[in-house]
């Protein structure tokens, strides 16, 4: 079998078909570098908004303890 073939462009098959699968693995490393940034960003934002929800369930905790703090030294009109 002659992989050495000319197709009129000067590549051989075998010349070709390595080509096309360097392409084609060049395209996957690209998309896979792609996937993982995108990875790393939404890792970000998670933490970010993880972060801010950690916050505000701090905040609500503490205006709770201050109105039940409130509760407890008589001043109801602050409860409001």
């Amino acid at each position: 079998m002659d992989f050495n073939m000319n197709f009129g462009d000067g590549a051989s098959p075998l010349t070709r078909q390595t080509s096309i699968y360097s392409l084609r693995e060049l395209i996957l490393q690209a998309y896979t570098l792609e996937l993982e940034a995108e990875v790393t960003k939404l890792k970000e934002l998670n933490q970010e908004l993880q972060k801010k929800q950690d916050d505000f369930m701090e905040m609500q905790k503490n205006q709770f303890t201050w109105k039940e703090t409130m509760r407890i030294v008589q001043f109801p009109n602050l409860l409001q």
